[in-house]
C-alpha cells in the first residue's frame, strides 16, 4: 500500500467534509444561516429559516460530498493513480474516506465553539445517505 494514497485521501476527506454546503446555499439565498435557528449549518436549521427547496439542497449537496470523497479515495487507493501501483487489499475507501469526511463536517462546529453535546434530532443524514449510496 502506498501510504501517501492513505494520507492524500484522509487529508482530502477532511477538506471535504469542512464545506459548509448549508453555509453556502444560505449565502445564496442572502441568508446567514448561523444566525438563525440553532445556528448551525446543517438541512434541519436551513428548513427552519428557508423552506424545504434549499433544504433539499443541502442535504443533496453534503450527500454529493461523502460521494465525491469517497469516489476519491477509491480512485487512489485502488488505482494508485497519486503513487506507486497498489499491492492486492488496500483498506476499503469507505472506511480511510468516511471518518475524516465526518471530522471535516465537525471542524466547522469547532470553529464556532461547539464542541460536543447539546446534539438533538436526525445529525448528518447527507453524510449518511452519500456514504450507504457508494457502499459496496
Amino acid at each position: 500500500m502506498n501510504w501517501t494514497n492513505v494520507v492524500v485521501a484522509v487529508l482530502a476527506g477532511y477538506l471535504i467534509g469542512a464545506i459548509p454546503i448549508g453555509f453556502l446555499v444560505a449565502k445564496a439565498y442572502g441568508v446567514n444561516i448561523l444566525q438563525h435557528g440553532s445556528g448551525r449549518t446543517g438541512g434541519t436549521n436551513v428548513l427552519r429559516a428557508l423552506g424545504f427547496g434549499p433544504a433539499a439542497l443541502t442535504v443533496l449537496g453534503d450527500a454529493l460530498k461523502a460521494v465525491a470523497a469517497i469516489a476519491l479515495a477509491r480512485h487512489l487507493l485502488l488505482t494508485g493513480e497519486l503513487g506507486a501501483a497498489q499491492q492486492p487489499g488496500p483498506p476499503k475507501p469507505q472506511s480511510v474516506f468516511s471518518e475524516p469526511d465526518r471530522r471535516g463536517r465537525q471542524f466547522q462546529n469547532i470553529c464556532r465553539g461547539e464542541v460536543g453535546g447539546g446534539r438533538r434530532g436526525l445529525q448528518r443524514p447527507g453524510r449518511g445517505a452519500g456514504v450507504c449510496a457508494v457502499r459496496e
